[in-house]
């Protein structure tokens, strides 16, 4: 099964992905993976319990609202949670474990990492202004590859 990864950030911007990011898989039978990126202060606590926090509640009030946004659009969504050092190197990461054909990811200072992260199939946006760009940008992407 297709999977697509969307980055937990900020509000607005992960509720306009989550959404995107159901219609696409509405549309390819895909999964949507929601990533909660977990920063350690310290390469040795990567994959272990130190520093795992869980949601809070507004976290889990939010994520709710991603579950119930996914049913709406009749697709399967799972929460996942990774400890990272590097937003960019944890996605990429990620990107591999889940196979994922597609990555909504948001770093506010997008700048130099757009080509970057373009160069590896993600999508990049600093706002949510942004959406129907970067989706355009994959979907023919996802054309040129099945050509």
């Amino acid at each position: 099964m297709k999977t697509i990864l969307v980055q937990f950030a900020e509000t607005r911007w992960t509720s306009e992905a989550v959404t995107q990011a159901c219609i696409l898989a509405r549309n390819s039978q895909a999964c949507v993976v929601v990533l909660r990126l977990i920063p350690v202060p310290h390469p040795s606590y990567l994959g272990t319990d130190i520093g795992y926090l869980p949601p809070n509640p507004r976290e889990y009030r939010r994520l709710d609202e991603y579950r119930a946004t996914a049913e709406d659009y009749g697709v399967n969504l799972t929460i996942e949670a990774m400890h990272s050092i590097s937003s960019f190197d944890a996605l990429l990461q990620a990107v591999e474990h889940f196979g994922a054909e597609i990555v909504f990811a948001h770093f506010p200072e997008a700048g130099s990492l757009t080509g970057s992260v373009s160069k590896c199939g993600a999508l990049v946006s600093s706002s949510a202004a942004n959406s129907s760009r970067w989706i355009n940008r994959c979907l023919c992407r996802k054309r040129a590859a099945d050509d």
